[in-house]
């Protein structure tokens, strides 16, 4: 079962970030077990199977200090959800979650996902530009599973992967960030140059297929062919670049459109304040401006912790736990989140 606290808490690698373009680092090792179908091609019991024994090995790991552990299919829905809005599970383990579990640690930095297409998915989260921090977990656990797991491994094609996308290192290099200088000044055409140079891929906070709001963008390293020591160079370096970008970008709004960039943050602080509905998109939009003012001084006395806390908290499923509630339609949702950033804004004033 999911633990209740889970929807009163901020996961540790989003509260640890204060300001700066990257929100979190999200590493992927993505590795199958050799002479074993891939997850889709099993049946549920053997997808149980693999389950059990994954699980039974990596709890005697030194990743873990008393994880916790759950079995997907036997969540409700609302629960699967909760798991989805945290990033803790993917799209894919929400719609098809029998025979799935997942490890996290309390601090929802280290998570395994067991037969999420492939059969193990080890994720690392590090927030901010810690890329060194980030590089040196992943090879450490890599290290490790190969110590535990004999894994599928092609001499010419590198690690066996459900999805190609993968195949070689088996690695996936991502990380999520908050850029509203670049969208706020059109600098929009030097960031997709610099993501086209590095052959990286971008979408919206939500992943694959979703909308950019709220100047939150998630990107993807998809060259991956190369050594993982190679990929992760050329990450760092593409995250340098759209640091200064976004640094730069800031030092034009502040010189340029200051009295713009100042109406803007105040009349969305004034919204948030006093709105009595606000839908999911729209409030994210207002949020993000507030953030800026917050770390361009225009807003003084308002923890970074507000953006950090509205962000999970104003998600629909955990609106509907947080209420106590068996149900939610659109509109009252909109009326729990305008309540809910309303508290939270008063709750996070300082001094």
């Amino acid at each position: 079962m999911v633990p209740e606290k889970l929807i009163n808490t901020i996961p540790q690698w989003l509260k640890e970030w204060k300001e700066g373009p990257v929100v979190t680092l999200i590493l992927q090792l993505s590795r199958n077990l050799k002479d074993k179908k891939f997850p889709a091609k099993l049946s549920i019991g053997e997808r149980e199977e693999i389950v059990t024994m994954v699980c039974e090995e990596l709890e005697k790991t030194p990743f873990w200090q008393t994880p916790l552990k759950i079995k997907c299919g036997e969540l409700t829905s609302d629960w699967l959800k909760i798991l989805f809005e945290r990033k803790l599970i993917t799209r894919y383990i929400l719609n098809s979650p029998q025979g799935v579990c997942i490890l996290f640690d309390k601090e929802e930095k280290l998570l395994a996902r067991i037969n999420d297409r492939d059969h193990i998915r080890l994720v690392i989260r590090e927030t901010g530009n810690n890329m060194e921090q980030a590089f040196t977990n992943l090879t450490a656990s890599a290290y490790i599973l190969e110590q535990i797991f004999e894994f599928s491994f092609h001499e010419q094609f590198g690690y066996l992967t459900s999805s190609p996308v993968y195949l070689g290192e088996g690695l996936s290099l991502n990380a999520l960030l908050h850029i509203p200088a670049i969208f706020f000044t059109r600098q929009t055409e030097k960031l997709f140059k610099i993501l086209s140079d590095y052959n990286i891929l971008v979408w919206g906070m939500e992943g694959e297929g979703s909308d950019i709001t709220g100047s939150m963008v998630l990107i993807k390293e998809r060259d991956l062919l190369m050594r993982k020591e190679d990929s992760f160079a050329r990450f760092q370096k593409a995250l340098g670049e759209i640091n200064e970008l976004e640094s730069t970008s800031r030092s034009i709004l502040m010189v340029q459109h200051q009295k713009e960039l100042e109406d803007r943050v105040l009349k969305s602080l004034a919204i948030l304040k006093s709105a009595v509905i606000l839908g999911l998109k729209e409030a994210l939009e207002l949020l993000s401006t507030v953030k800026l003012g917050i770390e361009t001084g225009i807003i003084d006395g308002v923890s970074p912790n507000f953006f950090t806390r509205s962000l999970i908290f104003m998600q629909p499923e955990h609106l509907r736990k947080k209420f106590g509630l068996p149900q939610l339609d659109p509109l009252r949702e909109s009326e729990l989140r305008a309540e809910l950033i309303k508290e939270a804004l008063e709750g996070e004033h300082e001094g």
